[in-house]
């Protein structure tokens, strides 16, 4: 899907909601979203309090340090409110009986959602509105069985491999969260390795607690999930601050032994209509995992209240971007945000640029919308990853990579300073936003150029810019030398993104990546005459290895005219046409031995079939069908002078009474 079409998407989506509201309380969904942030944390801002909760008012941080009969108190007072808000209770009401029945550590509650914990116990939620909200009923009857699965990503030859983690518990309640965009848009990019988790059904545990626990491990991770809030408490009319946020991990069928093998801070128990049990992470969680945050990575909490300012300085650290949604939010809805941004971000934008151009699409008609913590990243350029250049050599044609060629404009070893003539590619800027983006060239840590941008780039693609130059290298280079070079380009944002590529210079005496080949054949039969002329470019194969002694080519492109004249069933006949040679076109083939200088070639165009007509002799006409095609080149071990590299030429004769001869000639391009 292009941005057009994803934005059309989000606008559809927005405009279904206000339609949809009435049917969501015949679907069956986890009761998960509820009060609403209060904004975003300022860039490098800190956790509001660093230190885990459960530390700072000293109970249990995991349920492993709960007593059993707690954790079972907990448990059955949990699902007797859930079956008192089933019975058509309110949470005022259930709030009120919990307090009779039981001592609380603490009790909040607010419209849709009650939290409780017990003396020395830990978290209980129960859930009574329904959760993030999904498409109409129907539209999930295929996903019990939906597939799980490992996708790989385009590795770039030479780039450094980034892993991303996209998870998706609850793959099994709806086709709303599917994954399968973020996946796609991901793959995209070249250098990421995708791990995509997905639960396709109430009890499998593909997605789990370890995954929550496994994010330091990726660069990007997307997690598709569940999330309850509590910002204000109805029984005293005060702000909870900060709020108290939990993220779904997933469906528990044995909550007592899922409870006591948690094992980790942070983890609190949700209890939803109909008595089902779910494990959800809260920021302690996060903040035990990760005490330093996640610094250099992208996180995108898909799921109602993900956008919680307290949750996303637990994971942002000092440098991590976090991605969430401000209150509830349409599943539908949020599929299209993340397809929309996914595809900004893959062809380069920083993520502040991308929500910048989304603008109201991030935005639902009533007013929920994907916040960041107002920090930038490009995934093209994570960890310095250096995707987001690339550079050419406009004298070979090459990308420069790490023992690939580069040519000098003289000649490499004449005692004369070189200088390379380059192009340099970049993703994600456009020329609006170059002022003071300029680029820095080394060679073994010595600047060699500093070049500013502006007004001298110029549009080669969308949000991509081209800009050429000459690179003086200061000394005169050796056939074969190596040259480590550093590109580093400024950053509108701040910081730079780099390309380091240690090219060999190109030996002049080498052959060339391409040839023109021009060769006339002259086939003599009895009475008759066909002339075939030949106009071909043929490239090294794609894996043709520089360092060995044979070098094979294939056609990349050409035309055989091929002509005819003479008797046939003694009928005068005459014809022309012209045959297209196709990329790697069967029965062609080139090989050069760069030690013996030899050159061995052959051509033989598949026949195509003629339509012809023949001028009798008593005048009348004779319909025929004849074939073109056939060999044009044949040279076998034919030595050629100073190894070719300035071109050659030469010729093949049958040898029979009747002979054919051809004629060649090739001419190097580059």
């Amino acid at each position: 899907m292009n941005l057009h079409l994803a934005l059309q998407r989000l606008a559809a989506a927005a405009g279904r909601q206000a339609a949809r509201a009435a049917a969501l309380a015949a679907l069956l969904a986890l009761s998960a979203c509820g009060g609403g942030g209060t904004g975003t944390p300022a860039p490098g801002q800190p956790a509001p309090n660093s230190a885990l909760e459960c530390e700072r008012l000293a109970y249990p941080c995991d349920w492993s340090q709960v007593d059993a009969a707690v954790v079972a108190e907990s448990n059955r007072l949990g699902g007797d409110v859930a079956a008192r808000l089933d019975a058509g209770g309110d949470t005022d009401a259930a709030a009120a009986w919990l307090k009779a029945q039981a001592t609380l550590a603490e009790i909040q509650h607010d419209e849709r959602a009650i939290r409780f914990r017990l003396p020395g116990g830990r978290g209980v939620w129960v859930l009574a509105d329904e959760s993030r909200p999904l498409a109409p009923a129907g539209a999930a009857a295929s996903l019990a069985a939906a597939p799980r699965k490992q996708a790989q990503g385009v590795i770039r030859a030479g780039a450094t491999q980034r892993k991303a983690l996209v998870l998706s518990p609850f793959r099994w309640q709806h086709e709303t969260f599917a994954v399968d965009h973020v996946v796609a848009r991901l793959a995209a990019i070249d250098g990421y390795d995708i791990t995509l988790r997905q639960n396709s059904s109430e009890d499998e545990r593909t997605v789990w607690i370890d995954e929550y626990a496994s994010f330091a491990d990726y660069d990007v991770v997307h997690l598709s999930t569940h999330g309850a809030e509590l910002c204000r408490d109805r029984a005293t009319g005060q702000r909870i601050d900060p709020c108290r946020i939990g993220i779904d991990v997933g469906v528990t069928v044995q909550p007592a032994d899922d409870i006591a093998a948690a094992g980790r801070p942070g983890v609190e128990l949700f209890v939803t209509r109909k008595g089902h049990r779910h494990l959800a992470v809260t920021p302690d969680f996060f903040r035990a995992v990760y005490p330093q945050g996640l610094n250099q990575k992208l996180v995108f909490i898909d799921a109602c209240l993900g956008g919680d300012p307290t949750l996303m300085a637990s994971l942002g650290g000092s440098s991590g971007v976090t991605l969430g949604f401000s209150n509830v939010v349409y599943a539908e809805f949020a599929q299209g945000v993340g397809d929309a941004l996914y595809e900004l971000l893959g062809r380069g934008l920083s993520v502040q640029e991308a929500m910048a151009r989304l603008g109201d699409s991030l935005a639902q008609e009533d007013g929920t919308r994907l916040v960041s913590n107002q920090r930038d990243i490009r995934l093209r350029d994570l960890l310095r990853v250096r995707d987001l250049l690339r550079v050419r050599d406009l004298t070979g044609g090459e990308l420069l990579a790490d023992g690939g060629a580069v040519h000098a404009l003289s000649r490499p070893g004449d005692g004369q300073p070189d200088t390379l003539r380059l192009a340099l590619q970049v993703d994600g800027l456009t020329p609006e936003r170059l002022d003071g983006v300029a680029l820095r060239v080394s060679r073994d840590g010595n600047t060699l150029a500093q070049l500013p941008l502006a007004g001298s780039a110029v549009v080669d693609g969308e949000d991509r810019l081209r800009f050429e130059f000459e690179l003086p290298l200061g000394t005169d280079t050796q056939p074969g030398e190596t040259l480590a070079l550093r590109f580093a380009l400024s950053l509108p944002e701040g910081g730079f993104t780099v390309l380091d590529a240690a090219p060999k210079v190109q030996d002049p005496s080498a052959l060339p990546r391409e040839w023109q080949m021009t060769s006339t054949t002259v086939a003599y039969g009895v009475g008759s005459t066909t002339t075939k002329i030949a106009n071909l470019v043929w490239e090294l194969e794609p894996d043709d290895d520089p360092t060995r002694r044979y070098r094979y080519y294939r056609v990349k492109s050409g035309t055989l005219t091929v002509s005819f004249v003479g008797d046939l069933n003694n009928c005068r006949t005459q014809w022309e046409t012209t045959l297209t040679i196709p990329t790697g076109a069967s029965n062609h083939s080139l090989k050069f031995d760069t030690v013996a200088s030899l050159f061995d070639g052959f051509a033989n165009a598949a026949g195509q079939t003629v339509q012809a007509t023949g001028m009798c002799a008593d005048g009348s006409t004779l319909p025929m069908t004849t074939s073109a095609g056939g060999v044009y080149l044949l040279a076998d071990d034919v030595p050629i002078a100073g190894g070719g590299t300035s071109g050659f030429s030469g010729a093949y004769n049958s040898g029979a009474q009747l002979p054919t001869l051809i004629e060649y000639s090739f001419t190097p391009l580059r």
